[in-house]
């Protein structure tokens, strides 16, 4: 018998840009004869970087990831087809203090400096107006010895470390909590270092093939 093969569906990602409004995504399709896209009036906020102490951070650099508002449906609000929506937005001044561009969707920062770890803020929806602040934390050193049947883990096994926020964790969401990995050594010891200091997640990891 004949096979008969469905057309492929086609997705296109509409992406639109004025002065003083956001970049709008929208996603369509043949379904849609026409799209009607709106754009969200954009603004400022200012960004805070302490130290453990509560102390301003100058020289500080700030990383977003702008990602979805679950209770903005219309087009417009989301980001989540943008294919890089990481972005750096600058370094702090003498105050500690970044003034970056907002809108109202949820924003997760980061912000890195020489003497500290990069350290992750909690997500939050950025109204334009408003104040937020990320605490750096410093640097830390996770060691350990993974073993198998109380014997030095076999050679390329690997260890996966990832930050613990759990629900109720301030950090609980955000897009910063990368994964990092390593490789055992031949008596199966492992070593993260230059980590943020704070609870983290260590899981064992085969090889890949």
């Amino acid at each position: 018998g004949r096979t008969r093969h469905r057309p492929a569906l086609i997705v296109l990602v509409v992406v639109a840009a004025a002065p003083g409004f956001a970049p709008a995504v929208a996603l369509a399709s043949p379904s849609q004869p026409d799209l009607l896209v709106r754009m969200l009036p954009i603004g400022t906020l200012t960004v805070h970087v302490l130290d453990p102490e509560q102390r301003p951070v100058e020289g500080a650099t700030v990383r977003v990831h702008v990602g979805d508002h679950e209770d903005l449906q219309h087009i417009g609000a989301q980001w989540a087809a943008v294919a890089n929506h990481r972005v750096r937005l600058g370094k702090t001044d003498e105050r500690g203090e970044l003034v970056i561009p907002a809108w109202p969707t949820t924003f997760s920062l980061q912000a890195s400096h020489p003497d500290h770890a990069p350290s992750a803020g909690p997500p939050f929806v950025a109204h334009p107006g408003s104040h937020t602040h990320v605490i750096l934390r410093g640097g830390a050193t996770i060691t350990g010895r993974l073993t198998v049947h109380q014997r030095p883990a076999p050679k390329g096994m690997r260890v996966v470390a990832r930050p613990s926020a759990p629900e109720g964790h301030p950090l609980h969401g955000s897009a910063w909590l990368d994964e990092h990995r390593t490789v055992v050594a031949d008596d199966g010891t492992f070593a993260f270092r230059g980590v943020a200091a704070g609870d983290w997640t260590l899981r064992p990891e085969l090889p890949p093939l």
